[in-house]
């Protein structure tokens, strides 16, 4: 990669390997204004002639060679946009360039006076509802408009996780997983919020010809339901517990697979560990959950917790997984430039894989409620199943006194019970 190549992806961020795509639009947005603003000279006319020549080469070169992400390959069709555009104004014809200034909804298809309803386009969640926003952006105030924004941009998160990138296309089940993906860290009437307010973008989109349907018909949880998730059967582990076992023991989805199995952790909770967090108590090798990183949160303070991992478990190999934590590359998927979402992804399309016939209902989560069915199975007491999951009891004294006197050892052995083979 030279440095050219980089020059040219840094004029338009995309030199960032994580850079969103909010960030990455916004900078579009930037250049194409000062394309257009930009006042020329004869001799000025043509070193920009060559310049814009130049960046579409090396963008050209960059998108060829490179390991892009989506958002990064979207931004380069867009930059190649604004360039082509930009050499047309130099030409004396501004009308493309002024296309994209007023609106970046055609920047990722064919030309710019394109819009989102070109069906033959993908059509991402983070292209169709600012075009929202900006449409009700003379009824609303500009205080409940960031507001909405913000949730849109939690619905986006979990729409990433779950793959759906492509709206035209999505399905029932999508919507389902976009769903489950949101309960993991949220309340269910704040995910009843988010889906309202999703549900608000698609109907609208499907009115004005974005999208052919929108299947968001009573995807809200109906009161006092959690969720529609069903646990994994033990069969079903088990088969992934064996898959992650072929995998390299330095490779952080066999881990981060096993982690899920063998502690009834939200899948947030394992993806987001480092090895600090890896702890020996009371002479138990513990996965400790809580906020102390950059970028690490938990549900709720009941969700502060540590779970004793128990060798054999399921299969899990202790000893294994400590010397790979020991390695120069620790099998976590912060060591490996792997975010909490991608993460998330990753492991979702591993479960996809190796259990293709699994339920729509079926997600990382089940593995969690997988344990709790195994405790309640095994009559463990409620309070050390909670202690485990980080649940609230319900209880004021226990939840304000209790909740870290249960010994690790106690723990450890409600876990060796609950996951022995049947």
């Amino acid at each position: 990669m030279t440095k050219d190549i980089l020059a040219a992806l840094a004029v338009f961020h995309l030199d960032t390997p994580d850079a969103p795509w909010a960030a990455i639009k916004e900078r579009l947005s930037f250049v194409a204004l000062n394309a257009l603003s930009l006042a020329h000279t004869d001799a000025s006319l043509s070193a920009y002639e060559s310049i814009y020549g130049d960046l579409q080469e090396n963008l050209s070169l960059a998108t060829a060679h490179m390991p892009l992400s989506l958002d990064r390959h979207r931004g380069t069709i867009g930059a190649q946009r604004i360039l082509e555009a930009s050499l047309k104004r130099l030409k004396g014809d501004s009308k493309d360039l002024v296309d994209i200034v007023d609106s970046l909804d055609g920047i990722v298809g064919s030309g710019p006076a394109q819009s989102l309803k070109a069906t033959q386009e993908a059509l991402h969640w983070d292209d169709l509802y600012p075009v929202y926003l900006k449409e009700k952006a003379g009824d609303i105030k500009q205080a409940t408009l960031d507001g909405y924004e913000s949730n849109y941009k939690q619905v986006s998160e979990a729409l990433e996780v779950v793959g759906v990138t492509n709206l035209r296309v999505h399905t029932r089940s999508d919507l389902i997983a976009m769903r489950d993906e949101l309960l993991e860290s949220r309340k269910a009437s704040t995910v009843n919020n988010l889906i309202t307010q999703f549900t608000s973008v698609m109907t609208w989109a499907v009115d004005n010809d974005y999208i052919a349907k929108a299947y968001t018909s009573k995807l809200k949880l109906a009161k006092g339901a959690e969720s529609s998730r069903i646990p994994f059967e033990r069969s079903q582990v088990e088969t992934l517990m064996a898959h992650a076992e072929t995998l390299p023991t330095d490779s952080w989805e066999r881990w981060g697979l096993s982690l899920l199995a063998v502690t009834g952790a939200r899948a947030r909770e394992i993806t987001q560990l480092n090895t600090k967090d890896i702890q020996e108590i009371e002479g138990f090798t513990c996965v400790s959950i809580r906020e102390e990183a950059e970028g690490q949160s938990v549900k709720n303070k009941y969700s502060v917790r540590v779970v004793p991992l128990v060798d054999g478990a399921l299969g899990f190999d202790l000893e294994a997984f400590k010397a790979a934590l020991a390695g120069p590359k620790p099998p976590l998927p912060t060591y490996h430039e792997v975010n909490n979402i991608q993460a998330r992804k990753k492991l979702g399309a591993v479960l996809k894989e190796v259990l293709p016939n699994k339920s729509e209902h079926q997600t990382l989560h089940s593995l969690r409620h997988h344990m709790a069915s195994s405790f309640k199975t095994k009559g463990v007491p409620v309070a050390y199943a909670q202690a485990l999951l980080g649940h609230s009891t319900g209880t004021l004294a226990y939840d304000t006194y209790g909740g870290t006197s249960i010994p690790v050892a106690s723990l450890a052995g409600v876990i060796e019970g609950a996951l022995k083979a049947a």
